[in-house]
């Protein structure tokens, strides 16, 4: 259980830094099926994010770059970004993307079956979450809005720190990452991650979402967001 909870956060963390060089293009269909160890696992792209394209060359060069870094801890299954952003940033009218969410499995966990343990899984990850120094939260909201206040205000320029669990329900342990990026304009960033732990066919994924944001308020809709695409990948695959 720590192994997984050490891969997917330093994956979390390198995946921050990439959110300000990457070029993407949509693709037509809405979800996509893969292979999990041997098993179809069908993931959903949100409504207002488009799936990166494997055969437009900017979009390749972003996965090879990924792939490179996640080699021998994670494989990534999807990526996508938010539809409305993509024009104007490929055009250069829009300096950076903000929004984008990706779907990784563990190389260590990629055949390891968890039917029958769809609670379980998540749970046990919050519980190893919580136990460790940096992530030590009550659970309450005031909670979660104090240790956000404190990482935001904290964390330097190029910096990742760990917020904690922020959610937890049957069958998802959610937790968040904030960075602090300068971008090639010179404009300083907060980048919020929230990450969820969910088990789907059998299999546990990581599902991982990024966005801008200063606030708590930000956090509360990237949690709800995640919330459900994790809803819509367990209904996709029932």
């Amino acid at each position: 259980m720590r192994e997984i909870v050490r891969a997917a956060r330093a994956v979390g963390v390198f995946i921050l830094g990439l959110a300000m060089g990457a070029s993407y293009a949509a693709a037509q269909g809405r979800d996509v099926t893969v292979s999990v160890g041997e098993r179809a696992v069908v993931l959903v792209v949100d409504p207002d994010q488009c799936e990166l394209d494997r055969n437009h060359p900017s979009d390749s060069r972003v996965y090879d770059l990924v792939e490179r870094g996640l080699a021998g801890n994670n494989e990534l299954l999807m990526a996508a970004a938010d539809c409305t952003q993509l024009n104007a940033w490929r055009s250069g009218s829009r300096p950076t993307l903000d929004d984008f969410t990706q779907v990784q499995v563990g190389l260590q966990f990629r055949d390891q079956e968890l039917r029958g343990r769809e609670t379980e899984t998540p749970k046990e990850i919050c519980t190893a979450l919580r136990q460790q120094g940096d992530s030590l939260l009550s659970g309450p909201v005031g909670a979660v809005r104090d240790r956000f206040n404190q990482m935001s205000d904290t964390v330097k320029l190029n910096e990742t720190k760990f917020i904690g669990v922020v959610h937890e329900e049957p069958g998802g342990c959610y937790a968040s990452l904030v960075q602090r990026v300068r971008t090639e304009q010179g404009a300083d960033k907060l980048i919020l991650c929230v990450y969820a732990h969910v088990v789907v066919r059998g299999r546990l994924l990581y599902i991982y979402r990024y966005t801008e944001g200063e606030s708590f308020a930000s956090l509360v809709r990237l949690t709800d967001l995640v919330r459900k695409t994790v809803q819509a990948h367990l209904d996709a695959n029932r």
